[in-house]
């Protein structure tokens, strides 16, 4: 996963995370806004390390933090940019983030 990709995806420049250590294992943290929803994201690829906070209108409609996920990509799906990210075990759920054209997003609802 790119960076820059991130950057667009999120149209948010990240903060990146202390230390001397690629973003990939420090953290990139992205904001994205509208009229309406505030979506907060931190990623950490390379430990693992997923959390989402989503508010609309300035009430709070969901907040995730997972780990053990070994796979995060962006991808394109009937013109609709979504991150995914795909559990390292067999048994857990992937996780899908759209932002676009409205604020969506799912555990499990795709498979890898």
């Amino acid at each position: 996963m790119d960076l820059d990709e991130l950057t667009i995806f999120f149209e948010s420049e990240p903060v990146i995370g202390p230390g001397d250590v690629p973003w990939e294992y420090a953290g990139a943290s992205f904001q994205f806004r509208t009229a309406s929803d505030d979506v907060w994201c931190r990623l950490a690829p390379g430990e693992g390390e997923l959390a989402i906070l989503w508010r609309q209108h300035g009430v709070k409609r969901a907040e995730i933090s997972m780990e053990g996920y070994f796979a995060m990509k962006l991808e394109r799906q009937a013109g609709i940019d979504r991150l995914v990210a795909i559990p390292n075990d067999e048994s857990g759920r992937p996780l899908v983030l759209q932002l676009r054209p409205h604020v969506f997003f799912a555990l499990g609802a795709i498979q890898p």
